[in-house]
């Protein structure tokens, strides 16, 4: 896969920070240099210092030949006054971009990562270019021409205006543009953006060889890295860049003349790396501090071992079909010691303690355990420990079978533990190693196989596996694997990354895993496991909307009719069907609060089994199933009938005859991990309600759903509305994430409604979340 490092900032006795910015179609990388003071005595001027920013852009041109981009932005401070030198190299390459490039380049990035502080005073443009050019298909380094770097970011050489020297290197790089002389005796910031957007669109164009669609979300995530006011920058870019709907760059710049600094309307987010490791797919791993790697080891390997107890997690990795190419493994299996109980987990049985069951990935089924918990709800496997580690098993019913799986330490492991998933010490740079503690680049080949595989390979005496009559380890083990290297040709590459935009994966490293293991498969169907992986990259802490803007920048996924006008959110307008979830996980075990401003407008079509002119009203979902393969049910449907795994509390505005009741106007409807249904009389949790005045008047109503926590599992649901503080629906002595089958995974929360015979606009003027 494409694992690809974050930006870095790494200085004498600076720590590092990491960041990912990627596509498909090229990458775009930054390496921030903070080097040391220049003192070459005691007494030099302690405002002397020098710093780099150097960026890497990988990707192709038009004949589908490699191209990668380096280019270094220098700055000098002398007595509090910078001058800046911009220098810029293009590397072309005869062959596509492929495994060796991707590898050299993942190479080059982990050794700044592991030797940061040795490296701060090379110049990075020829570090990476000596590392590149030893690549199979290397034709040439060459300049870019000044006056191109130049028309970019209008920096080249610039005598700085003196000011307090900053710390920030990403705040140097902007005054530099914005203290340039071109621009000193120009307050009109618009002026500045212009020739940034310019710049920036010749800079596409001038190595690519062309305009390309694909170069806009490229350009995005690059802007997104620099903040609010280059979110704004990127979108006007893609707006010219696109040939579906062109605009010159006259359009452009005149865009900019009402240009906001941020369009985020006094929304917040904030949210969380995942406190989780695991591995998916073809084996990509994720270890508990956040490294991505590939590991195609074929054999059983511990992953996570307690140095502590006799906490243990092995996995065994086979060559499985459709994947018989010597390329790659999967996981088919799994063993976890969990200090009280030893369970062997396969695709279609488990052993507990040497007792074996069988078992078919549906309706929910608990397993008793000396100590903790073991759950299969459909197709999750959920452990938890005495000591409450959380295992979570994805069984895939693709092929042969194989298990994706996600770890959830204890706190109290962190430094405690060892294996694939790293040691847990908050140090993602020391987390390959061998089992004696050699540092190992997961990024070179000759390093991973077969010495690291080798280390942690386990012997019959220690092995938690279960096997058949006269087999052993031995027999589930090749140590001379993989065979080949990953290359994937180009055309099944193009074909690989449309499924996996088409799924809605985009984001790094899981598209790129997501390509692999669809490309080698050559099945659509093997997405679904980067897909999970990604829904599981950041946790979301809380969230405040008042102003929609757009589904993408508010990292909401919109199902159906679902649209953003003028601020608003419309489920429906006024007909149709529609869902938007937010795109990752909130954690809901410590309670929370969820806040929902919405109206009922223009109502029409037929009348309700009471009388009443309106549609079926919204639902507020929460879910642990999956925030993109949720398409909304229609009618009467709510947008939530069928979904599994799911609870929904409905405001209700239309009554059906013989499903809801008159007087429950808000109400709760779960079938626990099987698919909902919106019959009232079926649902697992039976709520108190009161009834309430009908909302299809065209006012704005306020609501607020309280989540309370009262002990260790149980909890009481409230809802209120217009700040009357008596609820209008209560559910007590209850656990949501435990009746869907999340445990402590997070979960989903989103927005539905449909219509059918009557119609109305359902509008959401407010969405908010908070942990209590």
């Amino acid at each position: 896969m494409s694992q690809i490092f974050s930006p870095l900032l790494f200085a004498k006795e600076t720590a590092t920070r990491r960041r990912y910015l990627n596509t498909s179609v090229f990458t775009l990388l930054l390496i921030f240099t903070s080097c040391k003071q220049n003192s070459q005595d005691q007494g030099a001027d302690p405002q002397s210092a020098n710093s780099t920013t150097t960026l890497l852009i990988n990707g192709h041109n038009q004949t589908n030949q490699a191209r990668l981009i380096l280019v270094s932005l220098t700055t000098e401070v002398v007595n509090s006054t910078k001058k800046s030198v911009l220098v810029g190299r293009c590397l072309k390459f005869t062959t596509s971009y492929g495994a060796d490039l991707d590898n050299a380049i993942n190479a080059a990035f982990y050794e700044i990562d592991q030797k940061g502080n040795e490296l701060s005073d090379k110049d990075m443009v020829s570090f990476f270019e000596d590392r590149l050019k030893i690549v199979t298909g290397f034709q040439a380094g060459v300049d870019i021409p000044q006056q191109q770097l130049i028309a970019m970011l209008k920096a080249g050489q610039i005598d700085l205006l003196a000011y307090e020297t900053k710390s920030n290197p990403i705040e140097d790089f902007i005054v530099s543009l914005v203290s340039s002389p071109a621009y000193a005796k120009d307050d009109k910031l618009d002026k500045i953006l212009n020739d940034i957007v310019k710049g920036a669109v010749n800079q596409v164009k001038g190595c690519f060889g062309g305009t390309s669609t694909k170069c806009v979300k490229s350009i995005k995530d690059l802007a997104k890295a620099t903040g609010n006011l280059w979110d704004y920058i990127a979108d006007e870019v893609g707006k010219a860049m696109n040939p579906d709907k062109p605009n010159n760059a006259g359009d452009v710049y005149n865009n900019l003349q009402n240009s906001p600094s941020s369009n985020s309307g006094g929304n917040s987010q904030q949210t969380s790396p995942s406190p989780s490791g695991g591995s998916y797919g073809e084996p990509h791993i994720t270890t508990m501090d956040g490294l991505h790697y590939d590991f195609q080891g074929f054999g059983e390997f511990i992953a996570v071992k307690s140095t502590t107890d006799a906490f243990e997690i092995q996995a065994r990795q086979q060559e499985i079909e459709p994947y018989r190419n010597g390329k790659v493994t999967m996981n088919t299996a799994l063993a976890v010691n969990t200090g009280s109980d030893v369970i062997c987990l396969f695709p279609t049985e488990v052993y507990i303690n040497k007792q074996r069951y069988t078992f078919t990935l549906s309706g929910q089924r608990d397993f008793t355990l000396k100590q903790g918990s073991a759950t299969l709800s459909n197709n999750f496997f959920t452990i938890q420990s005495p000591t409450n580690d959380v295992i979570r098993v994805n069984i895939q019913n693709l092929g042969a079978g194989f298990l994706d799986y996600k770890v959830t330490l204890s706190e109290a492991r962190k430094g405690k533990v060892k294996g694939l998933l790293g040691n847990f010490d908050g140090n993602s740079t020391n987390d390959v190693q061998t089992q004696d503690g050699k540092a190992v680049n997961p990024f070179v080949r000759s390093e991973m196989y077969p010495d690291y595989a080798n280390s942690w390979r386990i012997s019959d005496a220690n092995s938690l596996f279960e096997y058949p009559a006269g087999k052993k380890t031995a027999d589930y083990t090749k140590v001379d694997y993989p065979k080949l290297a990953t290359d994937i040709e180009a055309t099944l590459r193009t074909w690989a990354e449309g499924v996996c935009r088409t799924s809605g994966i985009t984001d790094e490293p899981y598209f790129s895993a997501c390509v692999m293991d669809v490309a080698l498969a050559g099945s659509d169907r093997y997405s679904i496991s980067a897909l999970g992986a990604e829904e599981n990259k950041l946790r979301l802490n809380s969230f405040d909307i008042n102003q929609f803007t757009s589904f993408t920048e508010l990292g909401l996924t919109p199902h159906g009719t679902a649209v953003i006008d003028k601020g608003l959110l419309y489920l429906t307008k006024p007909t149709g069907a529609a869902a938007v979830y937010q795109k990752y996980k909130v954690d809901i075990s410590n309670g929370f609060e969820v806040n929902i401003d919405f109206s009922f407008t223009d109502a029409g079509g037929q009348l309700d089994a009471k009388g009443e002119i309106g549609a079926d009203g919204i639902a507020f979902i929460i879910q642990d199933y999956n925030s993109k393969l949720v398409p909304p049910s229609s009618g009467q449907g709510l947008g939530y009938n069928g979904l599994p795994r799911s609870l929904a509390i409905e405001f209700d505005t239309y009554t059906n005859a013989g499903q809801d009741s008159p007087d429950a106007d808000i109400w709760l409807n779960t079938q626990g991990i099987n698919p909902n249904s919106v019959d009232d009389a079926r649902t697992l949790i039976k709520p108190q309600t009161r009834p309430i005045a009908n909302l299809v008047d065209g006012k704005m109503h306020k609501s607020v759903i309280r989540y309370t926590k009262k002990a260790a599992t149980t909890y009481k649901l409230e809802v209120f509305v217009d700040g009357d503080p008596i609820p209008y629906l209560t559910a007590d002595n209850i656990n949501i994430q435990n009746t869907i089958g999340a445990y402590g995974s997070g979960v989903y929360l989103g927005l539905a409604a449909a219509t059918a015979g009557g119609y109305e606009n359902h509008i959401i003027h407010r969405w908010a979340f908070k942990p209590l």
